[in-house]
């Protein structure tokens, strides 16, 4: 049931352009201005320009340290680890930001 409910948020978000879905998301170093760098460029989108005001949420592909330690100081930004996603935390936000390594965790 919680699995159903998971993937109809997110069939929701998909519909609703709200799914970002990257290459891969790594930094160089572990710092915040990489992170907000990554956000800036990704409001310059069409259909992205307020991403950098509303709340979005990061699914990681794994634990990283390095990545939660540049993600932690950006404001209305959210990281959890794509296994412990739930329905109610992908409603929680506007849009959710997926690297491709994650698509193997929801098959």
């Amino acid at each position: 049931m919680a699995k159903k409910a998971l993937f109809t948020a997110l069939s929701a978000k998909a519909r609703d352009n709200e799914i970002i879905i990257l290459e891969n998301l790594k930094f160089p170093e572990a710092k915040t201005r990489h992170a907000a760098e990554l956000f800036k460029n990704l409001s310059h989108a069409d259909t992205l320009e307020n991403i950098v005001k509303t709340r979005t949420l990061v699914a990681l592909p794994e634990k990283s340290k390095d990545l939660k330690q540049a993600l932690r100081n950006l404001p209305r930004v959210g990281m959890n680890e794509a296994r412990n996603l739930n329905a109610h935390e992908v409603l929680q936000y506007r849009y959710i930001l997926i690297p491709k390594d994650v698509l193997k965790v929801f098959k």
